[in-house]
């Protein structure tokens, strides 16, 4: 079996003009960071995106996980097929039934089923030039990306409509963090080609490119970061991909093809696998493989990316839930004139469902918290009532309008947060948008 640092030199050379001279593809030899020349790594050299020949089938994939799969277990690898695009591949997502990914210097949003086979593109529509082959998060109702920017950093954090690909909202963390050292320290600022994005339920993880350190921040969906650290360093070179699994985080260095865990403060915590590929971006899936759950990933490659689900101890994905806006007022009538007013919220206790086992400190709905808190711990006061009559606690929370994204132009109110295990929630209700009309008041 070839080495498979061999294996990335053979690919490299095809991305060098004038091929590779003997020295460049010995197999036994590894490159110290101080010999080894990123340009040619398919992790960070530049993209040379194909579409795939017409007769490229996807694999198809057998959802019944493996008896007692280990921790790193190839669950399902294919090379998405036409129409999809191909190449140095980058972002990556799960929505609970499609896969998604980008590729460097693509503006589109490839998605497929679960079986590998693609189902089209949603290209994303603001400023296509600033917006390309950047790390995907889902976060139950839309995308968040970046722009993979190189030389220069591109710090603005965008959330996406998966209908069409417009903007919906972005924020600016260099704007937000100013003196963060993050954004103006030394090492590889968290701007610097983000290779890693994923979501919490009520936050975002990003980390920057695979240098040695590099960064990895948690931020609010305001841009204001609330957790940074420089991820461990193994055999001189930092992360690319970042997931969080409901209590801690995987990491990939790409470089090695080594994907670790720490705590959400950047301590080791002893789990680790390898594997063969480079792999960029991550993302969590609890649903595909009956009673297993997988890590997703995405391989940059000189021209063919490689989606893979490997097997973890546990890996969250987006769980959608029910709620009732404005309980027993079928209509949902809100007062977008009131800025001062309030309008309760519930999720609902079903049969596949219990809401009580939400962390209510961590749900938000249009942006907004619980407007009632506790003076004691300054956190959000808990309300559990059977707001539907079927005998089960339901979850009670109150919003004030003004502190919401809702507008008078709004359609839809969308909730979202975490449960006590870490599991993230998403949900969403029609509303109705009424000026100076009763309503929430």
């Amino acid at each position: 079996m070839i080495a498979k640092r061999h294996l990335y030199s053979l690919v490299a050379c095809a991305l060098v003009a004038g091929g590779c001279d003997e020295e460049m593809v010995k197999p036994h030899e590894d490159p110290t960071p101080a010999q080894f020349d990123p340009s040619t790594h398919p992790a960070l050299a530049p993209s040379v995106a194909r579409p795939p020949s017409a007769g490229h089938a996807a694999a198809s994939i057998d959802r019944r996980a493996p008896a007692a799969p280990a921790l790193g277990d190839v669950l399902a690898q294919f090379v998405p097929p036409a129409p999809c695009a191909l190449g140095n591949g980058r972002g990556m997502a799960f929505d609970g039934s499609s896969l998604y990914y980008t590729i460097l210097g693509d503006p589109n949003i490839y998605q497929l089923d679960l079986e590998g086979n693609c189902l089209g593109a949603i290209p994303v529509s603001q400023d296509l030039s600033t917006i390309e082959g950047g790390p995907l998060a889902w976060d139950g109702s839309a995308f968040w990306t970046m722009h993979y920017a190189f030389p220069d950093p591109a710090f603005t954090v965008y959330r996406v409509d998966p209908d069409d690909g417009s903007i919906i909202s972005s924020c600016d963390i260099a704007a937000q963090n100013p003196d963060h050292p993050s954004v103006v320290g030394e090492g590889r600022v968290i701007g610097e080609r983000p290779d890693g994005l994923d979501w919490t339920g009520n936050t975002l993880w990003v980390s920057s490119e695979t240098f040695a350190n590099n960064w990895t921040v948690e931020l609010d969906r305001n841009c204001n970061i609330l957790t940074a650290f420089n991820p461990p360093v193994h055999e001189g070179w930092g992360t690319s991909g970042v997931v969080f699994d409901g209590t801690d985080l995987w990491h990939a260095n790409p470089i090695i093809s080594f994907q670790f865990q720490t705590d959400v403060l950047g301590v080791l915590t002893g789990r680790s696998f390898s594997n063969d590929l480079v792999l960029e971006d991550l993302a969590c899936d609890d649903v595909t493989f009956p009673g297993q759950p997988a890590l997703w990933a995405n391989a940059a490659a000189a021209f063919e990316n490689t989606i893979t689900a490997y097997a973890v101890d546990r890996c969250p994905s987006v769980m959608q839930v029910e709620i009732d806006i404005r309980p027993g007022a079928p209509p949902n009538v809100i007062n977008c004139s009131n800025e001062r007013g309030v309008v309760p919220v519930a999720i609902l206790t079903t049969d596949g469902f219990d809401a009580t086992t939400v962390d209510h400190t961590t749900v938000t709905f249009e942006g907004a918290q619980e407007t009632h808190m506790d003076p004691r711990t300054g956190e959000p006061r808990r309300h559990e009532s059977d707001v539907d009559g079927d005998g089960d606690q339901d979850l009670v929370f109150h919003f004030r309008i003004g502190e919401t994204d809702l507008d008078c132009a709004s359609e839809e109110g969308q909730l979202q947060g975490r449960t006590f295990d870490g599991h993230p929630i998403a949900a969403s209700d029609v509303v109705r948008m009424v000026p100076g009309r009763n309503g929430a008041r």
